[in-house]
C-alpha cells in the first residue's frame, strides 16, 4: 500500500501545470483538474471513458438545438468545463450492471445461463429467418409428441426434423448475420452468443474446448475485445501518457474548428518537467488516446467494475457470518 500511495503521490505532484499555456488553448482548460485520476478506481475509469465517448454526441444535439454559433459555442464553453469538473464522477450504472454477478440464476460477471427472456429473443428472430418455417414446425411436432407419450408419433416426427438438418445445423448467430431480412435492421448483430456446454465431461476438457471455440469468435471481425483486464499499472500508464487532457482538447478543436497545434498541446496537456515532443503527440499519444477511449475497453472496463463489486459483497459477507460466529 505504501508503493502505491507514493506512486499515487508522484502523479499528483507532476499534474502541475505549466507556467505558461498556449493562447489558443480554450481559456476553461484547467490542467490542474486532471491531478485526482491517480485516485481513480477502475469504475471512476470507466465512467470517464463513457463520459468522453458521449461528448461527440451531446454536442450535435446542442448544435440542432442552438442555431446560433456563438451561443453553440458558449454552450460547448459549458459543457466542457462541467465535463473537466467532474470527470468520472458521472455514474453510467448501466455498463455495469449488465455484468452483475447473480448465483441465484447462474450469471456470473460475463458468462451467464441462458434466460427465459433471450430464449423467446433468439425464437422470435429463428421464425423471421429465411427457410426456417419448416425447421420450426417440425419441431413444434415433436415437442406436442413428446408430451402426448406417443412414442410411434414422436419417431415419425423425428425423422422429419432431420430432412431439415443442414438448416438446423447452422450456428444461430450465423444464420442471423447472414439473413437478408435482417440485413435491413438498424441494430448490429449482439455480442451475446449462446454455447452449448455438455457439463457430463471433464471441467479441464470443457476448459480446453472453449478456449478453441473462443479463439474461432475471436478470429471473426465483428468479435473484438480488450486483451486483458486492466491494472494500476495501465491506470499509471494512461495518466502519463496525458490521454485524458489530450483526448479534451482534441474533441474540443474538432467540434469548435480552433487550430490547436500538437505543439499547444505539448505545452497545456502536459505538467511542468514533464518534456514531451511535437512528434510524440502527432505519432504516438493522441492516436493512443483515441484507440483507447474505444467500447472495447468500456466493456473491459464494465465487467471488471463488476466483478471487483462482486469480490467485495462476498468480502463483506465472509466477514458478517465470522463477526456473527
Amino acid at each position: 500500500m505504501q508503493g502505491i500511495g507514493k506512486r499515487q503521490f508522484q502523479l499528483r505532484r507532476n499534474y502541475v501545470a505549466r507556467t505558461k499555456s498556449a493562447s489558443r488553448i480554450p481559456d476553461w482548460f484547467d490542467l490542474n483538474a486532471y491531478g485526482d485520476l491517480a485516485d481513480f478506481a477502475t469504475e471512476d475509469w470507466l465512467n470517464l471513458i463513457v463520459e468522453l465517448s458521449i461528448v461527440s454526441d451531446v454536442s450535435e444535439i446542442l448544435h440542432s438545438v442552438v442555431e446560433d454559433d456563438a451561443e453553440h459555442r458558449v454552450e460547448l464553453e459549458k459543457m466542457f468545463s462541467n465535463l473537466q469538473k467532474s470527470l468520472g464522477r458521472q455514474g453510467h450504472e448501466w455498463w455495469k450492471e449488465k455484468y452483475a454477478s447473480n448465483p441465484e440464476v447462474y450469471a456470473f460477471g460475463s458468462v451467464a445461463s441462458i434466460t427465459n427472456w433471450t430464449v423467446a429473443q433468439m425464437a422470435a428472430r429463428l421464425e423471421q429467418l429465411e427457410g426456417s418455417q419448416d425447421l420450426v414446425r417440425s419441431s413444434r411436432r415433436v415437442i406436442e409428441c413428446e408430451l402426448s407419450a406417443d412414442y410411434e408419433a414422436w419417431l415419425e416426427a423425428k425423422d422429419q426434423v432431420q430432412t431439415y438438418e443442414e438448416f438446423g445445423r447452422i450456428p444461430f448467430f450465423v444464420a442471423l448475420r447472414d439473413s437478408t431480412e435482417f440485413a435491413k435492421s438498424a441494430l448490429p448483430l449482439t455480442n451475446n452468443r449462446a454455447v452449448a456446454i455438455d457439463l457430463s465431461v471433464p471441467d479441464a476438457t470443457i476448459r480446453q474446448d472453449f478456449d478453441k471455440w473462443l479463439a474461432a469468435m475471436r478470429q471473426l471481425d465483428s468479435h473484438r475485445a480488450a486483451k486483458r483486464p486492466f491494472s494500476r499499472a495501465d491506470y499509471s500508464r494512461w495518466i502519463q501518457s496525458g490521454y485524458v487532457p489530450l483526448l479534451v482538447l482534441d474533441h474540443w478543436r474538432r467540434l469548435t474548428g480552433d487550430k490547436i497545434t500538437y505543439g499547444d498541446m505539448c505545452d497545456a496537456a502536459f505538467p511542468a518537467g514533464r518534456r514531451v515532443e511535437v512528434d510524440d503527440i502527432r505519432k504516438t499519444l493522441l492516436p493512443n488516446a483515441r484507440a483507447w477511449a474505444s467500447k472495447e475497453n468500456i466493456e473491459a472496463l464494465a465487467v471488471q467494475a463488476a466483478n471487483e463489486d462482486a469480490a467485495q459483497m462476498q468480502e463483506n459477507s465472509g466477514g458478517e457470518k465470522s463477526s456473527g460466529k
